[in-house]
């Protein structure tokens, strides 16, 4: 397995398929992100179609701990 660059790690960056070459940020600046949260593929549905619904806190809350908090 291949060592990632210091700078990679730190932001939490890993090639993903279907990416075009690039690389999904599953952690940014100790938060995860959209894609940290989801996957990839669903976070970039999500962004494409402008689904801003899945992005509010109650959502969130409910992907990330199965329980509904709101």
């Amino acid at each position: 397995m291949r060592r990632q660059p210091t700078e990679e790690l730190r932001l939490g960056c890993f090639p993903a398929p279907n990416s075009r070459g690039g690389c999904q940020t599953f952690v940014n600046d100790g938060k995860m992100t959209l894609a940290g949260q989801r996957r990839s593929t669903v976070a970039q549905l999500i962004m494409d179609i402008g689904a801003a619904n899945q992005l509010q806190d109650d959502v969130v809350d409910l992907m990330l701990t199965n329980k509904f908090t709101h």
